[in-house]
């Protein structure tokens, strides 16, 4: 059986570098950011990520060569309404990627419902990461 990402279920959570990246249909994207490290700023979107092209010719386009090694994330919209969310990611890791999906559901609160390839411990662990990473002063720019 395989895996959203198209691994085998028993294997890794690593993948090679030349993984293919998600089919996500560019007109389903609203729009497309860039943040750059170490004080993640938003500069410049960069060439579009999606774009419209033959599925021969998609499906031959790997991550390695459209991320040039930057973490990509996509995430779901209308989740206040739908009551129902999804971040998906592929995250650099030296030459290789590590993609993972959650699903969310609103009930008393966010609650993660889908994991893939992320445990709840290091989702747990990134959302304290993002949360300390917003409240920390930024550095004034020269």
């Amino acid at each position: 059986m395989a895996s959203l990402f198209g691994k085998d279920s028993g294997s890794s959570g690593r993948v090679d570098a030349n993984v293919e990246r998600a089919t996500i249909l560019p007109n389903r994207v609203v729009s497309q950011r860039r943040f750059a490290a170490p004080t993640y700023d938003e500069v410049d979107a960069g060439t579009p990520i999606h774009i419209q092209t033959e599925s021969t010719e998609a499906i031959l386009r790997r991550v390695s060569r459209v991320g040039d090694g930057a973490a990509l994330v996509w995430y779901s919209g209308n989740s206040g309404q739908s009551e129902r969310g999804a971040i998906m990611a592929y995250v650099p890791v030296g030459d290789s990627y590590s993609p993972w999906y959650t699903g969310w559901a609103k009930r008393q609160d966010w609650e993660l419902v889908q994991p893939k390839e992320i445990s709840g411990q290091e989702v747990t662990s990134l959302i304290g990461a993002s949360s300390q990473l917003i409240q920390e002063p930024r550095l004034s720019k020269p």
